[in-house]
């Protein structure tokens, strides 16, 4: 018998020495007799006093318990909390996993093209979106309206769940899904009961009303986490053959059913949510020169309609100073682009994989100033010798989808 006590302080269960299935096979002299390796004789003196099993207990067991009754004994140091069980297998193996869900949901990862803005409404044919602009009376500027930035819009704020693919596993009998978002949980139980099971392809659409748990409206994506889980029927296994063998892996399937279904379930992380135009105070307009970044979805949203993301951007080092983003060699000078007065201490960015940064002097002789090993996202930049040389130098590094600027101080980076 596989036993466990709970480590409370650890968090885990540490395996302790396995216990016995014991039968009581008779009465004898007000002492039970007891089988407690399952050949079904009954066990002398000496197999018993290996066990620790005395005549005070033979004659609790004789009193408790009738002739033919089985039960369990485990010898424990301390009364922790216990668990006594053996290990479990799905009886239709393999255990599926439930499939993954889509790694961005609506709307789609990489932005959409729309239509240009001739003066008249903009279309999004394939978002789905209508914007107009009207001009600031007084004032260059205008304002910009877009049908994905208002409440009405629930696009960003559904999920569809895949809870079955084409082909759904045999003996799957229940699918649990749940959503943890901005302090709550959403979720459901869908029953697959026989013959016919859960069909194929099934999808559950969940909706959040862009609410955290106390009832405040949130801006902007939100972190969520999602979790789908598949119970199967599943059976006993013989417990590996060690002398602590709770948690350890079976030896071999039983034909005895589980109290409980086997689950074999998947969690994943996931955005929820868009930039909301109405706080701005403008009726779901928004004023072209005031942007709003989302930190969550790494979107800038800009006041024309438009919006910059993070993930449509190109893995790739873009040039700092110099025409060619490549590396020209030890000494090189990083021609192109730059006027002559402006090529005293400049930085150009090294060749992939190296990851160098180089400073060019005026006579065209460079020197490696960082190098991070391809490994690290921070660089350093070593300025010119003379105060506010350079100065409004930017790094754009655009690295795994996330794009990172570093303005260089003036007089210093």
């Amino acid at each position: 018998m596989p036993t466990g006590l709970l480590d409370r302080q650890a968090g885990c269960w540490d395996p302790i020495d396995n216990g016995r299935v014991v039968r009581v096979l008779a009465e004898a002299g007000g002492l039970a007799v007891l089988d407690t390796d399952g050949d079904g004789l009954a066990d002398d003196a000496g197999k018993l006093a290996a066990l620790g099993i005395d005549e005070a207990e033979l004659a609790k067991l004789g009193e408790l318990y009738e002739p033919g009754a089985s039960l369990w004994r485990v010898s424990t140091a301390h009364f922790s909390s216990m668990d006594c069980n053996w290990p479990t297998k799905c009886s239709k193996s393999p255990c599926k996993k439930p499939p993954e869900p889509p790694k961005c949901p609506n709307p789609p990862c990489k932005p959409l093209p729309s239509c240009p803005d001739s003066g008249s409404s903009t279309i999004g044919i394939q978002d789905q979106t209508l914007g107009e602009s009207v001009a600031v009376v007084g004032t260059a500027q205008k304002l910009h309206y877009r049908s994905d930035r208002v409440v009405g819009r629930k696009e960003a704020y559904s999920i569809d769940i895949p809870l079955t693919d084409a082909e759904v596993p045999p003996g799957l009998r229940r699918i649990n899904y749940a959503l943890w978002l901005a302090g709550r949980t959403f979720g459901g139980s869908v029953a697959c009961p026989e013959p016919g099971g859960c069909g194929p392809n099934l999808v559950e659409q969940l909706t959040w009303d862009g609410k955290d748990v106390l009832g405040r409206t949130l801006q902007g994506q939100q972190q969520a986490k999602l979790g789908v889980a598949y119970f199967y029927e599943s059976v006993y296994m013989a417990p590996a053959d060690q002398p602590k063998a709770f948690g350890a892996v079976g030896t071999g399937v039983t034909a005895v059913p589980t109290r409980e279904r086997y689950e074999v379930g998947t969690i994943s992380e996931l955005a929820v949510g868009t930039f909301n135009a109405l706080p701005q105070g403008l009726g779901g307009w928004t004023l072209e020169l005031h942007h709003t970044y989302d930190p969550v979805g790494k979107v800038l949203y800009l006041g024309d309609g438009g919006k910059r993301e993070a993930m449509a951007m190109e893995a790739a080092i873009g040039t700092v100073a110099g025409g060619k983003p490549c590396y020209a060699g030890r000494r090189g000078s990083g021609q192109g682009g730059v006027p002559a007065d402006a090529r005293r201490d400049r930085v150009r960015p090294g060749r992939q994989p190296v990851h160098r940064l180089r400073r060019a002097r005026a006579q065209g002789r460079g020197r490696r100033d960082h190098q991070d090993g391809g490994g690290q996202r921070r660089v350093r930049l070593v300025g010119g010798r003379r105060p506010g040389h350079p100065s409004g130098v930017q790094v754009h590094c655009r690295r795994g989808g996330e794009r990172r600027r570093q303005p260089a101080r003036r007089g210093r980076d």
